[in-house]
């Protein structure tokens, strides 16, 4: 039966450099110095007992792999170390209680307390000198993160793979074990020599999210979406909008998509129009950015900026214009949004004193404001008015105004003497 084999790297004593990151809701932290490389460099590198310690052979500091230590599983029934490599066979080998249990033999990797870390190299050497292959996966947290497929060199020489050849970078750089198995299920004459295994800082991989731009104003839910991903949404701890933390009622998570929320109490930031980054943050992966573009509502009251003052006469224009802007649901100015450019009908509207309004009397507003340039009063019955402002179903009144009276008729007397006088 095979044995498991335990190689630890221990601590440098005089060489532990921490990283650590600003903890918080959004930025959660970490605290590295992983950089080195795992070589074999002798006979009692590889002694015949379950523990491996080092200073057992000829490593020295500079190989060592602070602040993590490293197991690797296998089988020890055809142990042979020749160079800087450790031999395994695939066959008999242990299985560890809490890695995943495969239909096919297999050697791990991992880091003993669960700590991530990027697996950037390794030399794997041919030994059957027959064309072969081995499968490499990537497993972080008990989620498989992706395998890649790694043709040996059939003349017997060891193949480097990296992040250049083979290593796929979004699979390795953030794992806390490795599996190297045989290509084919079941197999058993598969072997494989190790050596070179280098490993490093994780590097956190991050989400492609797509922006909201159907109906993204502050009247509607924002759907910041991305490929369906199970461990990344399960990893989920906070999201925020232009530096400010959403709690948890503010947005939901679900397959393929984080759903913020601007109609939930407190949410000001999300109901304010404008272009900030929706930060999305998840245990084990870098934060995951997007740009988000939040649009004005609906016109929900008008805002009457310029009152409307007649001219001296009845049936001239309006000495001042009115200007009458949109505003939405939260007090926003309709700028962005459907009601940018809705329209405005002003009409009107009689007080003590009765009155028509000619000129161009709808207006389409402009970044949700409507300018009025030629409107007229003219009198009916002598009094006051107002001009009535709708823009949908919503309306609101100016001032009050004076009606201007109809022009005096200028009278010319006759002065012709009647006849006969």
């Amino acid at each position: 039966m095979g044995k498991r084999i335990l190689f630890k790297k221990i601590k440098v004593l005089n060489y532990l450099l921490s990283i650590f990151m600003a903890s918080s809701m959004i930025f959660p932290s970490f605290s590295y110095a992983i950089s080195g490389t795992i070589n074999f460099t002798g006979i009692d590198e590889y002694e015949t007992g379950p523990v491996i310690t080092d200073g057992q052979a000829g490593d020295v500091a500079a190989s060592d792999i602070p602040g993590i230590d490293i197991d690797i599983f296998g089988s020890n029934d055809k142990i042979n170390p020749i160079g800087k490599f450790i031999y395994l066979d695939f066959q008999n080998v242990i299985t560890p209680s809490d890695v995943p249990t495969y239909t096919y033999n297999y050697i791990v990797i991992k880091s003993r307390d669960g700590s991530n870390f990027s697996f950037n190299s390794a030399y794997i050497n041919n030994c059957n000198m027959m064309e072969d292959a081995v499968y490499v996966e990537g497993i972080r947290d008990g989620y498989p993160q992706g395998t890649v497929n790694l043709t040996l060199d059939d003349g017997g020489m060891p193949s480097q793979f990296d992040r250049l050849n083979g290593l796929t970078e979004s699979i390795f750089q953030n794992v806390d074990q490795v599996i190297i198995s045989s290509n084919t299920p079941g197999a058993t004459d598969v072997t494989a020599g190790i050596g070179a295994i280098q490993i490093a800082d994780p590097v956190m991989s991050t989400v492609a999210l797509t922006a909201d731009t159907t109906s993204n104003s502050v009247d509607n839910d924002l759907e910041i979406t991305f490929a369906p991903d199970a461990t990344f949404e399960s990893e989920i701890t906070g999201v925020s909008y232009n530096g400010n933390a959403l709690t948890a009622s503010q947005y939901t998570v679900s397959s393929g998509k984080v759903t913020l929320k601007p109609s939930v109490s407190g949410n000001t930031y999300l109901r304010t129009p404008g272009t900030a980054n929706v930060v999305i943050s998840a245990s084990g992966y870098g934060n995951s950015t997007v740009s988000q573009t939040i649009q004005a509502g609906t016109v929900e009251t008008l805002e009457v900026t310029t009152q409307p003052v007649p001219g001296a006469l009845s049936g001239g224009a309006f000495a001042t214009q009115p200007v009458v802007k949109l505003k939405d649901q939260y007090g926003n100015y309709c700028t962005t949004g459907v009601s940018s450019t809705a329209n405005v009908v002003a009409t009107a509207k009689s007080g003590t004193g009765s009155w028509s309004i000619g000129g161009t009397t709808t207006k389409s507003a402009v970044a949700g404001t409507a300018t009025f340039s030629n409107l007229t009063c003219t009198l009916t019955t002598s009094g006051n008015g107002k001009v009535t402002f709708t823009s949908g179903i919503k309306t609101i009144d100016s001032s009050v105004f004076t009606i201007p009276q109809n022009s005096a008729k200028v009278l010319t007397a006759d002065n012709i003497k009647q006849r006969g006088q």
